[in-house]
């Protein structure tokens, strides 16, 4: 049986859960893929965006990141042109400016910014209904990912699993910075947070001054979810990094 603190174990954990994330990343790759097929713009950008969150690194979704931004901004969501319009208001390509805008904070993730833009996109062009598709599919999507992060936080909270729970706290305040239900957790489990982040952080430096490397970056990786702002940790899991680069032992990505 594999020991937990073997760094062959932790190199084998380390590379699973790299693999399940990649196949998660070309799931909603292969599902945006779909959806541009389609012509259906907004949510070939939805699962772009995170296949960018879970890679950054992923080489095919930054080409077709550009190509949706650019039928984004000039398509009808992919329908023929339809005959010259009428002369617009001034408030009516005002909405177009916000819808605009609208789509760059949604190309960033930022759906709180998104929807908040396009419900004033709305509020000067009340019949445009273009905003008013994309406002309700991004409320949609918004409420349903928060919704399957809230859950898993519980879940993993519950069973004593405080990293991935306080990740997708976390990862729920990156979409919306006013979740009440992220915001609360995170300050009433505070203290725990804090000691869990400083035992994790001293267990890096003994493993980083041992040599053992996987396990340093392993766990400063962590403390940086309880602790985002963790100069200390910051530090040492660039220098972690950059020593194993230099001794060709492993590469881990810098996400």
């Amino acid at each position: 049986m594999l020991n937990p603190r073997n760094s062959h174990f932790k190199q084998k954990l380390y590379n699973a859960r790299n693999l399940l994330e990649q196949r998660k990343a070309d799931r909603h790759y292969s599902k945006g893929i779909k959806a541009y097929k389609k012509k259906d713009y907004l949510n070939a950008l939805i699962e772009w965006s995170k296949v960018k969150d879970i890679r950054p690194s992923y080489k095919q979704v930054k080409l077709w990141l550009k190509r949706v931004n650019k039928k984004l901004t000039t398509a009808q969501n992919g329908r023929r042109p339809s005959p010259p319009p009428a002369p617009k208001s001034p408030k009516s390509y005002e909405a177009d400016r916000f819808f605009t805008q609208g789509l760059e904070y949604l190309k960033e993730g930022n759906y709180l910014e998104a929807i908040n833009t396009w419900k004033l996109a709305l509020s000067l062009d009340p019949d445009n209904s273009r905003i008013k598709r994309y406002l309700e599919k991004t409320q949609q999507q918004m409420n349903e990912e928060i919704n399957d992060l809230s859950q898993q936080a519980s879940k993993s909270w519950k069973r004593g699993k405080a990293i991935p729970a306080v990740w997708a706290w976390r990862k729920i305040l990156k979409i919306n910075s006013k979740n009440s239900q992220a915001l609360v957790f995170l300050k009433k489990h505070a203290s725990k947070m804090n000691v869990l982040a400083n035992d994790l952080y001293l267990q890096g430096v003994q493993n980083y001054v041992e040599n053992k490397l996987v396990e340093a970056i392993s766990n400063w990786k962590d403390v940086l979810v309880l602790d985002p702002d963790n100069t200390k940790a910051i530090k040492h899991l660039k220098r972690a990094r950059e020593k194993l680069k230099e001794i060709g032992d492993f590469h881990p990505p810098q996400s």
